[in-house]
């Protein structure tokens, strides 16, 4: 079933003690002479996994300041419940907070030994009853997976020859987020980070690592039938992500098909949803929030409430009204004497005002010309950025047109050659391959192209704006940009929903075409 160059001879694990020369002790280990049976340093030197992980293995915790040695050391004294399971969630207090602090410290530590290859310090851990094959981190993934996803062959030996389980599901990181993040203990909580459940073999089949694929099928005989809760399978994984080699080697399987549609479909009505929410507040916030704004917010705050309370402090303080009268209309003399003193004043400034102004005129003409000339000198850069826009669409065109143009020739070439040779060196599927690829390029490529340079045009028509106009210019370009965005926001979010519902099809006869041929 496999090459003579892909047989696995399993790791050679020694599962006993370590032999601990004598002068390997540690200084500080106490004589029995001057130490009590109980003392936690007596029974870390009378352990000698405990010695060998202080002596040898570096420091991996990531919480505790005092490293995996005091870790060791606190677990030796009997107060931790050993092994560890799983990574402990609940919340604690007192004593138990302290206990709860070890068993995380000396899980994330060996997750972290897992991922950055320490072989020896993994199996010390297992050894030493800190941790079994198959305790779950924080994220709640097993150690296998970790080993399979950093693609250490040799861990994966070690683990599967510990009894890890390996057809166990676990956590493992969706699209789109960091490995380096998943591996994060303390500052990313485990419900901010999005994972599916899978198997080793299913990490091991997206990887597209033949090796490990047939080390867990034909040495651990890792259960390839096995569907995730969102329907994928191992052979799935590895066709999606173009492991060809992988799919050739595992047994075609129907299953999931209904699971993984299922996944997709929903994905995609999230889409939907989405879309048509923004669709009701958009015309929510156009066809009522605004017009409310102006029609009844406005006036109710700037008019009617005014008014309303101008009216009732006037009839709260009715009485005060006749001497208010009074003592006004003793003033309004004087008023009207300074008021007619300051238009006299006003009336005697204009000439010289008048003046003033003429002689801003030619200013006001030099700034109007250092405009205009402003405007002439920019047209050139202007116009150079628009040719180079014009110039980047002609280029991406005729790439599209040529890539065309030889995909139909290879096209003609292969159906030619398999004419002339009677299909006995191409085969259908190679001319099927030769015209979906004239098809990509001719639909998908070449508008694509196309698209993309219709998208420039924002980026070079702003340039020539603010080289033209300045910031008037740019003032002006952004203004245009938001009504444009105004104008094509429903109809683009009406193309989500289309897209949506498309890709809703589309995958359900993708589905239907891997029920018909599971190895597509």
């Amino acid at each position: 079933m496999s090459n003579p160059e892909n047989e696995y001879r399993p790791v050679e694990t020694d599962h006993a003690s370590p032999s601990i020369p004598p002068d390997t002790a540690s200084p500080r280990s106490p004589t029995p002479e001057n130490s009590s049976p109980n003392d936690p340093d007596r029974i870390e030197a009378s352990n000698p996994h405990i010695l060998a992980l202080n002596n040898g293995l570096p420091d991996y915790s990531t919480t505790d300041p005092h490293g995996i040695q005091s870790i060791i050391q606190s677990a030796s004294t009997g107060a931790l419940e050993l092994p560890i399971t799983a990574y402990p969630t609940a919340m604690r207090h007192g004593h138990e907070a302290d206990q709860s602090n070890i068993c995380r410290d000396i899980v994330n530590s060996f997750f972290s030994a897992i991922t950055s290859k320490k072989d020896e310090a993994v199996a010390m851990m297992i050894e030493s009853n800190l941790v079994t094959a198959n305790t779950t981190s924080i994220r709640g993934e097993t150690p296998l997976l970790a080993a399979v996803r950093v693609e250490n062959i040799r861990m994966v030996q070690e683990l599967l020859d510990f009894d890890a389980d390996v057809n166990a599901f676990g956590a493992t990181p969706s699209e789109g987020y960091e490995e380096v993040i998943w591996d994060q203990p303390d500052p990313y909580p485990r419900a901010a980070i999005k994972g599916h459940k899978r198997t080793p073999l299913m990490v091991a089949a997206k990887k597209g690592n033949i090796n490990l694929v047939k080390l867990l099928v034909d040495v651990y005989h890792a259960d390839d039938a096995l569907v995730a809760p969102d329907g994928e399978l191992a052979l799935r994984l590895a066709s999606d992500n173009g492991h060809r080699d992988i799919v050739e080697f595992l047994p075609g399987r129907r299953g999931g098909g209904w699971r993984r549609w299922k996944a997709k479909h929903e994905k995609a009505m999230n889409r939907a949803r989405k879309a048509v929410k923004k669709i009701y507040y958009f015309f929510k916030v156009v066809l009522y929030d605004i017009p409310r704004f102006f029609i009844w917010s406005c006036p109710k705050h700037l008019i009617v409430l005014p008014l309303k309370n101008s009216v009732v402090w006037c009839w709260k303080h009715r009485g005060e009204f006749g001497g208010w009268c009074k003592r006004r209309a003793k003033e309004m003399p004087k008023r009207i004497g300074r008021g007619a003193a300051k238009v006299w004043g006003g009336m005697k400034k204009v000439p010289a005002r008048l003046w003033k102004a003429a002689k801003e005129i030619p200013r006001i003409f030099k700034a109007i010309a250092k405009w205009v000339w402003g405007i002439i000198t920019g047209i050139p850069k202007a116009l150079k950025v628009a040719a180079l826009w014009l110039w980047d669409g002609v280029k991406s065109i005729a790439h599209g047109i040529g890539s065309i143009l030889g995909r139909l020739a290879s096209f003609l070439h292969t159906l030619l050659s398999a004419v002339m040779s009677f299909f006995r060196n191409i085969t259908l599927k190679d001319i099927w391959n030769g015209f979906c690829s004239f098809l990509h390029a001719t639909f998908v490529e070449l508008p694509g192209k196309i698209w993309g340079w219709v998208l420039r045009f924002g980026e070079a028509s702003y340039k020539v704006m603010k080289t033209i106009f300045g910031v008037v210019g740019e003032v002006i370009w952004w203004i245009i940009t938001g009504l444009g965005w105004v104008v094509v926001y429903v109809p683009k979010k009406i193309w989500d929903i289309l897209a949506s519902c498309g890709e809703s099809v589309s995958k359900a006869w993708i589905e239907l075409l891997v029920w018909i041929n599971p190895k597509r």
